[in-house]
């Protein structure tokens, strides 16, 4: 039996129907991993010329405090910087407009946390956003949810891409079980 339930929702500030909200919140309070494979979140072009590995400090990633409006991590500075500030807002706001849309019940029981990014390569191959790893860790961290990583190919472009699974809070056994399952069903190799 999977453990992924995969739902077609597709907008960040659409609200879902009652009954798929209700099936969301069904599926995640039974241990399974929520998909949402056909969310994204659009990058504009001129956001796309800040995100470099070179925007980096001496830390893995940047981050964005909800909270405070505090950019992280960063070389950038002044007008550079704002306009990172600006479009991690942007979707920390989307985020937290998503989860809050998805788990409408829980809506004041959650605790609105950083949203991170890095910039990096796999495998030579460049990410063309950091939003592509922030589009799946955000929703963990804001729901104070377990994840795990595994591979998922690369797509028609060449760049590498992942899966990344979610799980309730504390279901970290359940989401490692999954993942296990998952790489079997696919017969994806473990490495070094």
């Amino acid at each position: 039996m999977s453990r992924l339930s995969t739902f077609a929702h597709a907008s960040w500030a659409d609200p879902l129907t009652p009954a798929l909200a209700a099936d969301a919140t069904v599926a995640l309070e039974g241990g399974r991993v929520l998909f949402l494979p056909n969310l994204r979140f659009l990058v504009n072009r001129d956001e796309q010329a800040i995100f470099s590995p070179s925007i980096l400090a001496s830390s893995k990633n940047t981050s964005f405090d909800p909270v405070s409006g505090r950019v992280g991590g960063t070389t950038l500075a002044g007008d550079d910087q704002a306009h990172l500030a600006r479009i991690m807002s942007r979707f920390s706001d989307s985020a937290h407009t998503l989860v809050n849309a998805v788990f409408p019940r829980y809506r004041d029981h959650l605790i609105r946390a950083r949203a991170s990014f890095r910039p990096a390569e796999i495998a030579g191959r460049r990410m063309d956003s950091y939003h592509r790893w922030m589009e799946v860790t955000s929703l963990a961290a804001l729901a104070g949810c377990p994840t795990a990583a595994v591979p998922a190919g690369f797509d028609r472009a060449g760049r590498a891409m992942g899966l990344q699974l979610i799980g309730r809070p504390r279901g970290d056994a359940d989401v490692l079980s999954a993942a296990a399952d998952y790489e079997e069903v696919c017969e994806v190799s473990g490495g070094t």
